[in-house]
Formats: structure tokens, C-alpha cells, sequence
């Protein structure tokens, strides 16, 4: 692992983009069984000898287009199957850590529709993740199961009930996530929370998401991130400022710097997120959903 001053800004590599503007429902052509399916798929296995550094995902682009540019083939079924960071792909790793290079096109332009939820509208991806669903189970002769699993969380709770701390503000609207920018108000604030030599700032579009912020930290940190979830019970968007020693992250017990660095003399991760933020951590044991492998097989020709 590299050493832990070299940790100036947590690099978050999204495993989705969505790049459409449009709000309208979309449009899907169905498979003999009555699946929705993209109408053109183009599979490219990238070659073993070609040395990518890079975690590419994958794009939801205008035109009803997916796109998976050189990405693992990990991420391509953990975006058709919406997994979550705690939720594990048991079995097939000798063909999902091999990168693919995919475009697929669906029928009409089958836009990113958006929806309605308690944290105002929001963008829904589903008509996209059943057609990728589709599409695996077509060209990969992917079969899976679902296999539920108990593991231990870290849970985000409130210090005390009913009460965030003076650095965790309720906005009172939604921030706006960038794909729908373009389209927002002139006063919208963007989505995003950043950490920096150990100060975080920045919007929150929900606590749930700051939790997955905070997984992301510990995996830029040691490799293997730390799974937070929310159970404060608090709906909307949330202004976020505090600042911690990132020594003091989950699982990066034992490191230690070549050089002290400035961020040492900050309070603790648990001490900066009770006395800013008014929350606090605990670690309990639940059922989680893991995807299992029954079989996969390198994809049929174009």
C-alpha cells in the first residue's frame, strides 16, 4: 500500500455515468421470453497484454446507448444487477476480471427517465440495467442465483436521537446531480462531497450516500473499503464539513507516515463525525443479498 501521506485527494472513479437529459419513458424491445433488450450489442474482449490502470465503468449516453469502454466484466454485471458496495459476485472471477470494451444500442432513444422519491426527483436507470441483464444472459450464457449472507456493517446512527450535529445541515432542497445540471436552476448546488488532506466538504444528496463516500475513502486509503450504510432515519440533501486525522479511518490500523503530516493533529474519524456531525458508528451483524455465478462463458462472436 502506498504510504499514507500520498493520500492528498480521494480519486472516486463512478461506476456509472449518466449522460441524458431527457425525462421521458423508455423504450425497449422485447426477447422471445418477453425481456427488454437492446436491439444492437457490439462485444469487444480486450487483450490480456494491454495494461489499464484505470476502473472504468459504465455510460449511460444519449441515443439510448450503453457503453463499456475497456471496463471489467465485474462491472458490467454489478451495474446490470444494481449491486450495492456490500453486495459480493460469488464465482466466475476468472472470466469477470477480464475487460470487454461494449456498445449497445436500444430501440428508439430510451432516455433516462426521472422519478419521484423522498429525496425529490432523482434519476432511474432501471430500463437500462434490465436490457444489460439481458444482453449477459444472451452473449455470456450468464446464470445466477441470489445467496443471502451475514456480514458485519459499519451503521451510521445519530449521537443523539432526533439531533445532527452543528457541520450536518438539512437543505432545504435537493441538490442536483451533474448529468441534470444543464437542465437546473441557475441557483441549483451540485451534488458532491470531497476530501482533502483529511477536511471534507461538499453536498450530500442523502446520508445513504455519504455512507457510500465513506466506503469509498477506505478503499482509496488501504484497497479494502469499509462498508457503511445509514440508519439514521434522515431523508434529503445535507451540507457535510469536518475534518479528521485519515489515519483514523477503518482499516487503516497500523499505518504510519515517513513524515508527521498536518492532518495528524485533527480529532479522530469517530471523534470528528460525533462532534461535527452529530453522528456516531456501529458495527452489526445483517443479512445481505450476494449474486452468485451458476455459469458464464466468454461471449458468443459479434
Amino acid at each position: 500500500m502506498p504510504a499514507a501521506h500520498a493520500f492528498l485527494v480521494a480519486a472516486i472513479v463512478a461506476v456509472l455515468v449518466i449522460a441524458h437529459p431527457d425525462g421521458s419513458a423508455a423504450q425497449r424491445t422485447p426477447d422471445a421470453d418477453g425481456n427488454p433488450r437492446f436491439e444492437v450489442v457490439s462485444i469487444r474482449p480486450v487483450g490480456d497484454d494491454r495494461k489499464i490502470q484505470t476502473n472504468n465503468g459504465v455510460n449511460i449516453l444519449p441515443g439510448g446507448r450503453l457503453e463499456a469502454n475497456e471496463a471489467m466484466l465485474t462491472h458490467v454485471v454489478r451495474f446490470a444487477y444494481d449491486l450495492q458496495p456490500v453486495q459480493r459476485i460469488i464465482g466466475g472471477e476468472a472470466l469477470l476480471t477480464k475487460r470487454f470494451t461494449i456498445k449497445a444500442v436500444s430501440a428508439g432513444d430510451t432516455p433516462v427517465p426521472r422519478r419521484a422519491g423522498v429525496l425529490g426527483t432523482q434519476w432511474d436507470r432501471s430500463a437500462f440495467t434490465e436490457m444489460a441483464r439481458t444482453m449477459l444472459a444472451e452473449r455470456f450464457a450468464l446464470r445466477t442465483h441470489w445467496q443471502e449472507e451475514m456480514v458485519t456493517l459499519q451503521v451510521l446512527t445519530l449521537a443523539t436521537p432526533g439531533q445532527t450535529g452543528p457541520n450536518l445541515t438539512r437543505r432545504s432542497t435537493t441538490c442536483v446531480q451533474p448529468p441534470a445540471l444543464q437542465n437546473a436552476a441557475s441557483d441549483a448546488v451540485r451534488c458532491g462531497v470531497r476530501l482533502n488532506n483529511g477536511v471534507v466538504s461538499g453536498t450530500v444528496e442523502s446520508l445513504s450516500n455519504f455512507a457510500d463516500n465513506l466506503w469509498l475513502w477506505t478503499t482509496s486509503m488501504n484497497g479494502n473499503g469499509v462498508i457503511f450504510v445509514d440508519d439514521t432515519g434522515l431523508d434529503g440533501s445535507f451540507d457535510v464539513a469536518t475534518r479528521f486525522n485519515v489515519l483514523t479511518l477503518p482499516g487503516n490500523a497500523g499505518v504510519v507516515n515517513p513524515t508527521r503530516q498536518p492532518y495528524e493533529d485533527y480529532p479522530s474519524f469517530t471523534d470528528a463525525l460525533r462532534t461535527d456531525l452529530g453522528l456516531r458508528i456501529e458495527s452489526r451483524r445483517r443479512q445481505v443479498r450476494m449474486l452468485v455465478i451458476d455459469h458464464i462463458e466468454p461471449p458468443t462472436e459479434n
